[in-house]
């Protein structure tokens, strides 16, 4: 679960980034969408997720981010043409990766007498 933690910390920076990107360039509605569901998945990242129910928590910040940054990433194309870059494709992507990613491990169990090793 920490390699899941640290990757959404790096979409986290991206997306703030991009956001700020969004609001330069006059595109006020898709980087408010983006921001939203970044702060959703900020609130959520740096929690440690040893039991079930903070992993399944972690997988509903997941699709959160999925479902505020598609449509931001589809405003910021509809409303400027111009703004079509690999942002706009990999943020909604990589949200979609991570979420597959905490709904494999949400039903990992730690195995006593060997730290760090889980299983399904």
């Amino acid at each position: 679960m920490g390699r899941l933690r640290f990757c959404c910390a790096l979409l986290i920076i991206v997306s703030i980034a991009y956001a700020l990107q969004l609001q330069a360039r006059g595109i006020l509605v898709a980087s408010i969408l983006l921001a939203i569901g970044t702060l959703i998945l900020a609130v959520i990242t740096p929690i440690p997720a040893g039991f079930r129910a903070r992993r399944i928590r972690v997988l509903q910040a997941c699709c959160a981010y999925v479902a505020a940054s598609a449509p931001a990433s589809a405003i910021a194309i509809l409303l400027n043409p111009n703004s079509f870059t690999l942002s706009t494709l990999v943020l909604p992507l990589a949200g979609s990766l991570l979420a597959w990613w905490a709904y494999r491990s949400r039903n990992w169990r730690r195995v006593l007498g060997f730290e760090g090793y889980y299983h399904d």
